[in-house]
């Protein structure tokens, strides 16, 4: 039994030994680059549009006009059914 402590010790520390260091080792690196920024910014401020001006001329030398209009529906029965007929009378006078 003595003789198999220092062997088992022996063997727990050649077991930790090994663990310290891997086998084979891989390492990768990425580098990723962020896009540059843009410290000068433009704004471009333009003036509202002006409303068009608007403006009325009344002509004199036309002379004025009044219209009268007049409707009539009349039903007609066909033999498919009922028709509708309208009548539109429109009169101008000049003033």
């Amino acid at each position: 039994m003595k003789k198999l402590i220092p062997a088992v010790t022996l063997l727990a520390a050649a077991a930790l030994f090994g663990c310290d260091r891997p086998g084979t080792s891989t390492s990768s690196t990425t580098v990723v680059k962020e896009p540059p920024q843009s410290t000068a910014s433009t704004t471009v401020v333009q003036p509202a549009p002006t409303p068009p001006q608007t403006s009325v001329t009344v002509d004199a030398s036309k002379p004025a006009t009044e219209t009268t209009r007049q409707s009539t529906t009349t039903k007609v029965e066909t033999p498919e059914g009922t028709a509708t007929k309208r009548d539109t009378t429109t009169t101008t006078t000049t003033k």
